[in-house]
């Protein structure tokens, strides 16, 4: 390849360098595009041995290459992106293919193709252990950096693509074994004690407690009505967020005799 064309490929692949992803590191710093594909390929060259079927020089190029397209739309977190998010990144990459030299350009293409098709072992592959290296990066980082809805969305985030091999469920309930044991290690952390009292965040454990108090009409008279189920639901999820965005927010308070 000319290597003035070589450098404008280098020059797009470095912008992934800059393009931050909805995940944090164990340092408590946001993670690259291009860190989360580095580790990916990583894990993928681990496993080779597992699936002798496959062309791992394929794989390889997939993991390496997957969220190229994120060089232009930037990275929006699976549980947010749209259809048409997916045409954009989609009609983005397929334009700059067309750019790059042959034969390159072409083999780019098809293989953004494949991997889009789900057909082929490798796509396959490469797709479930995308999957997974996002759950193994947030069991790493602190789960002050996790959204509410992930308490959730990480301990089913990726089954379906790891379906359909032994190898990938059992390296899947590893990582949900390392997910439980986080959350429920998290959970109720303490923030202050007394000789009588202990401060800690709430946890969904709290909800009865907290529908006896947010439900009841003479407590929440200044509420104007007293709460619904799904209204208590959305205040909780409320006091979660905060504490993920800011550190802080409205504590749960014990008697520490009980």
């Amino acid at each position: 390849m000319d290597a003035r064309e070589l450098l404008k490929i280098m020059h797009v692949a470095e912008r992934l360098k800059d393009t931050m992803r909805h995940s944090w590191t164990s340092q408590g710093r946001r993670e690259s595009v291009a860190e989360h594909s580095w580790r990916l390929t990583v894990m993928a060259w681990f496993l080779r041995d597992e699936f002798p079927e496959a062309d791992w020089m394929k794989v390889m190029a997939m993991a390496a290459l997957h969220d190229l397209g994120e060089a232009f739309t930037g990275d929006i977190p699976a549980f947010v992106k749209t259809d048409a998010n997916r045409v954009e990144e989609g009609a983005q990459l397929e334009r700059w293919c067309g750019e790059v030299p042959a034969p390159y350009g072409d083999e780019l293409c098809a293989l953004f193709r494949e991997m889009e098709a789900l057909e082929t072992t490798e796509a396959r592959i490469v797709k479930a252990l995308d999957k997974l290296e996002v759950l193994v990066q947030h069991n790493e980082a602190s789960i002050s950096t996790w959204l509410p809805l992930e308490y959730d969305l990480n301990l089913t985030y990726g089954d379906p693509y790891v379906a359909f091999s032994d190898v990938l469920r059992s390296l899947r309930a590893e990582i949900l074994a390392d997910t439980k044991e986080k959350i429920q290690k998290e959970a109720g952390r303490e923030i202050m004690t007394t000789a009588r009292l202990k401060l800690r965040r709430l946890t969904q454990d709290d909800l009865p407690a907290l529908k006896a108090i947010l439900q009841d009409e003479i407590t929440m008279k200044a509420y104007e009505h007293a709460f619904s189920d799904e209204e208590v639901d959305a205040w909780l999820a409320r006091q979660q967020s905060r504490y993920a965005q800011y550190g802080f927010g409205l504590w749960a308070v014990e008697l520490r005799e009980t």
